[in-house]
């Protein structure tokens, strides 16, 4: 390759970067921010959905948190923490960020035993995808999906049977 066909590269590369500065620039954070913490609310009415009964039964007591989350876009700010008591144990949902590789969001489900990351994805996608923001339309149905253990990453629809799954691995029975 010549200099100048390199140099024109380097400076076509110096362009798309220039260019997608002053798109990022057009994003309106404190809109996505507002988006981001309504599919919280969204999942955590899931999980509402699925322990209804066993709440109304006293078979699991649940108390709520404010947690300060840090992200470059957002800077700091509040989302809610869902704790689970079930027994002796505490089952912790944790909303971990907006901006994460390959997803459009992540919150994990702790416990003193394990752990269990639900990621909100491409309705469509069951495993993970090289993408990029730009590639989806307003239209993209985003879900929360849970995601199995690395090497082999794949994602799961979260179903009853799935989400109590889930509450079960993490306290390891």
């Amino acid at each position: 390759m010549s200099k100048k066909q390199y140099l024109k590269r380097f400076e076509d590369f110096l362009s798309e970067q220039e260019s997608e500065n002053n798109e990022s620039l057009a994003i309106d954070y404190e809109e996505d921010k507002q988006k981001w913490l309504a599919k919280i609310d969204e999942f955590y009415e899931l999980v509402q959905e699925y322990i209804h009964g066993y709440l109304e039964q006293g078979k699991i007591g649940e108390e709520w948190k404010t947690l300060q989350l840090q992200e470059d876009h957002f800077g700091e700010y509040e989302v809610k923490q869902l704790i689970l008591k079930i027994g002796k144990k505490r089952l912790i949902f944790k909303p971990v960020g907006r901006f994460i590789v390959g997803c459009q969001g992540r919150i994990d489900l702790i416990s003193d035993l394990g752990s269990v990351r639900f990621l909100l994805v491409p309705k469509d996608f069951d495993e993970p995808s090289t993408f990029f923001l730009g590639h989806f339309t307003p239209q993209t149905q985003w879900l929360w999906k849970i995601a199995s253990r690395p090497p082999k990453v794949s994602y799961l629809e979260i179903t009853e049977e799935t989400f109590f799954q889930a509450l079960m691995e993490v306290v390891n029975a």
